[in-house]
This record gives structure tokens, sequence and C-alpha cells, in this order.
């Protein structure tokens, strides 16, 4: 975990550097930024030396004011036995409700690439319908407990879901294709349904009107209602699917513009990134944390030893 003081020293160094520049050299008003990529976001919290907990959206908030960006807030669940994170998503969810943070996106990710519904159709595989049957339901049940909690930002727009599968004509992906994703959704959503209910005949936590079963019913069917065949292929999915991928899951996809992002490690090294590719320039932040050891960065690093030109010229090429 990055410390108060590198966050704080990342915060205001650019602050003190757009000062010394006269403009915001953050403030370019670029497609997103985020906290921590490709993860999610219910762990990310920072507390300082006294215990005092700085949360996803006190963290958000000072990106946005860096970057004038959307702040991604992604989620695919966290254990429902997990009762501190539980507590501390309501209370975010709360904090969100009622406050201004319209630059933040709130994204629900439900799609058949999770461990516990992979472990479900291994043993279905297996022909082991029990734990078939388990695994599957400690899928749904995070999923419905995580749309349940979060359930009073549906409304907003900058609420969505994330849903991505595998096309229905790849006879190789059984489990894995949109059919498959919608039977999963449609599961998940009737256990939220019952969640609601039960919510408004009880504590009335969430739910407190029969009207309101109706309406966020009704929003979660019409949030859902797309599914992407669009898949990145990424380090996971490679792996997970490398027996099985056709050609045109691997061939790169043309585009029109070299995207380049950065990413900074707790450790305050410094990568670009077009996620196919990723390079290391070899410069570092000077953090207390730079000692620190920190995973493999993915997409896999190519050292590259040149002028910021060349770096350009790099990504440029990557057509």
């Amino acid at each position: 975990t990055i410390s108060i003081e590198d966050a704080n020293n990342f915060f205001n160094g650019f602050k003190e550097l757009s000062k010394r520049l006269n403009f915001n050299i953050l403030g370019y008003k670029g497609e997103y930024a985020t906290l921590f990529h490709d993860a999610d976001a219910s762990t990310v919290f920072l507390k300082d030396k006294t215990g005092k907990t700085l949360d996803y959206l006190d963290l958000a908030d000072k990106i946005h004011e860096l970057t004038n960006s959307p702040i991604l807030f992604d989620t695919s669940g966290w254990n429902i036995q997990d009762k501190t994170t539980q507590k501390r998503m309501e209370a975010l969810v709360e904090k969100a409700k009622n406050g201004n943070y319209e630059f933040i996106e709130f994204n629900i990710s439900i799609n058949p690439f999770s461990p516990f519904y992979e472990k479900s159709l291994k043993n279905k595989s297996a022909g082991n319908i029990e734990k078939e049957r388990k695994y599957r339901n400690i899928y749904t049940n995070r999923m419905a407990n995580v749309i349940f909690t979060l359930t009073p930002l549906l409304d907003k727009k900058e609420t969505g879901f994330i849903l991505r599968a595998f096309q229905n004509n790849y006879d190789n992906m059984s489990g894995y294709t949109k059919k498959d994703l919608k039977k999963l959704k449609s599961e998940i959503i009737q256990k939220v349904y019952q969640m609601y209910i039960k919510d408004y005949n009880t504590a009335q936590k969430v739910i407190s009107s029969k009207d309101q079963i109706g309406k966020y019913t009704k929003l979660l069917k019409a949030k859902t209602k797309e599914i992407s065949t669009n898949l990145g292929m990424t380090g996971r999915l490679l792996k997970t699917f490398k027996d099985k991928l056709l050609p045109q899951h691997t061939k790169p996809k043309k585009i029109e513009k070299s995207k380049m992002a950065s990413i900074i490690d707790i450790n305050g090294k410094v990568y670009f990134t077009d996620f196919k590719t990723t390079i290391n320039p070899n410069i570092q932040l000077n953090y207390l944390n730079k000692d620190c050891q920190t995973p493999a960065i993915s997409p896999e690093i190519q050292e590259i030893k040149s002028t910021w030109d060349n770096l350009y010229n790099h990504f440029k090429r990557k057509k």
C-alpha cells in the first residue's frame, strides 16, 4: 500500500509543477483516470499513522483535481464474510449518494471469467454437480450482494455495468459465451430481487417502499441489457484459454491512434503502456516506498533506453 506521505507528495508535486509552468499539465480531461487499474476498487483506501482513513472518494477527489478526468470505480464484488469491507462500502455509498461525486463512474463487472465461476465450470465438466452449484452460488451471491449494496447509486447516470463474454458461435467456449452470461445475469438479478423483498419486509436498510423494489429492479435490468463481445486479451484470459483461443481472438486490432497510458507503481516507478506492450523508461519518483518490491507489471515490460522522441515513436508505430 502506498503511504499517505507518498500520496500527498505525488498530489502536491504535480500541483507545484503546474504552478511553476503556469498551466495544469494533467488537466487534459483524458478518457479516465483510476486509482488502481484493473483491480477491485473496494479494496482501495489509505490509513495515516493516526488511523484516519482516506476512502476511495477522498482519493478520487484528489486525482480528479489533478487530471480533470472521470475517475473509475470498478468492482466485481467482495467476500460476503468480509464485514470490514462491507461496512466500508456501505459508508462509501452513503457518502457518494449525498455528496458531489458526479466525476466518479461506478462500474459493476459481471463476467464469466471469475475464479469462482471457472471452478463451477470445471466441476461441471468433471461431473461434480454439487461443487458446480456450490461455486456458482458463491459467485452469484457475491454479485447480488455488491449490487444490493450499491443500489442507492443505481439511478445515477454515472453508475453502470460491465458485461463481457465470448460470442455465441464459439462452440469451444462453452460456459463463457454471451448466452451463458445472460443466464448468469438473470440468476443474479433474481437474487437481488429477493434481497429487495427481504430488506423491505425486515430492516429496510436499502428498500423502504414497494415502489423502490420495482424501480430498482427495472433499472437493474435496463442497465445490464447490453453484453459486449469485444474482449481485450489480457494476460489472465490468454493464460486461461491458451488451448481454446481462435485466431480472431488473438489477432491485434487495428487502432486509429496510439493511446498511451501511464502507470505509477507504489514504489514510485513509472511505466507507459498501450495495454499490449509496457515500456520502462527507467524513471522513478523519490517515494518513501522506493525500495518496495512489487509484483510484475502486465503486459510484460520491454526495457527501452532511448530518448523521449524514440519512446513516442515506439507507440506511434503500434497502429
